[in-house]
C-alpha cells in the first residue's frame, strides 16, 4: 500500500511540473522510468540552489 501511494505522489507532482518543461524550451522525457524501476525526474529550474523531493 505504501508502495502505491509513494508511486501516485510521484506521478502527481510530474503531472505538476509539466509546464516546466514548456518554459524551459528544452524537449525532455519526466518523468523517465529506468529499467531498474527507479524513476528519473527532470525539472527545469536555471535559479535553483536546492531541489527537495
Amino acid at each position: 500500500m505504501k508502495k502505491i501511494l509513494s508511486t501516485l505522489a510521484l506521478v502527481l507532482f510530474s503531472l505538476s511540473t509539466t509546464a516546466q518543461e514548456t518554459i524551459g524550451l528544452q524537449l525532455t522525457t519526466s518523468p523517465e522510468i529506468n529499467k531498474d524501476g527507479s524513476i528519473t525526474f527532470r525539472y527545469y529550474a536555471p535559479n535553483a540552489k536546492d531541489v527537495q523531493l
